[in-house]
């Protein structure tokens, strides 16, 4: 976890691969996801004086996350036993089954409206940042046209670490943060660079494709320079230390 003691945000990172925004200050119970990591998010930092928020995980990433911008909640999930988008009955509404004599569909739901829809009514994906989706998720056709006008711009930048994170720290002052991996190594970066700036509109036109090792696919990300500090340190079954 990881607290904005100015905005009295707390910051929470799970197994299920989102980070969550709690918002104390607020006192609304106002909660804003960040998506951005294809496995467990297992640390976090915050940069204060910057307003970005670190996170790592075991797929070997590394997302500065820009806090100064706006964002909107994710929708609460609508229940129902039929698509609200075509009205066909899920698998579990028997007797809609037997009025309509089909089979009943597989219960999903749209990311944007959270309305409950079947397949064939949200065969469209799309990225939605403002919600802190930056990878493309289901949406239902009507939100799909809706999404299309909007600005899918990254807010967040991403950062091979090269290895699966277990832990982190960041010493904002210095500029340096810490990453401890499951490779048993600790590596120092500079992120000088990251810490100066955020996803404004001259760095969101520098893009690179960046390798999601646990879904294959390519995704477009806004990156800056981030460089790694000249020494490692591995630790051996013997629990000596040896400097590389």
């Amino acid at each position: 976890m990881a607290w904005d003691s100015e905005k009295q945000l707390l910051f929470s990172g799970s197994f299920d691969q989102s980070v969550i925004v709690w918002d104390i200050g607020g006192q609304q119970g106002t909660a804003y996801e960040l998506q951005g990591h294809h496995n467990k998010v297992t640390a976090l930092c915050y940069a204060s004086l910057k307003q970005q928020l670190i996170s790592g995980g075991e797929d070997s990433v590394i997302v500065f996350w820009d806090m100064t911008v706006e964002r909107k909640e994710t929708p609460e999930w609508h229940e129902s036993d039929c698509c609200q988008r075509c009205g066909r009955p899920f698998f579990w509404n028997l007797r809609a089954m037997m009025d309509q004599r089909q089979l009943g569909l597989r219960q999903h739901h749209c990311r944007y409206c959270g309305r409950a829809v079947c397949d064939r009514c949200s065969a469209g994906r799309a990225s939605i940042p403002v919600m802190g989706f930056e990878f493309d998720v289901r949406v239902c056709d009507p939100c799909l046209t809706e999404l299309k006008d909007m600005d899918h711009t990254s807010m967040a930048t991403f950062h091979d670490a090269k290895h699966s994170i277990v832990f982190m720290d960041l010493d904002e002052p210095r500029k340096q943060l810490l990453t401890v991996g499951q490779d048993r190594l600790i590596k120092v970066w500079d992120v000088s660079a990251l810490l100066h700036c955020t996803v404004t509109q001259e760095n969101r036109d520098v893009t690179v494709l960046h390798q999601c090792n646990s879904h294959r696919k390519e995704k477009r990300a806004s990156i800056v320079s981030f460089q790694l500090l000249l020494f490692f340190v591995t630790v051996q079954e013997s629990h000596h230390t040896h400097f590389v």
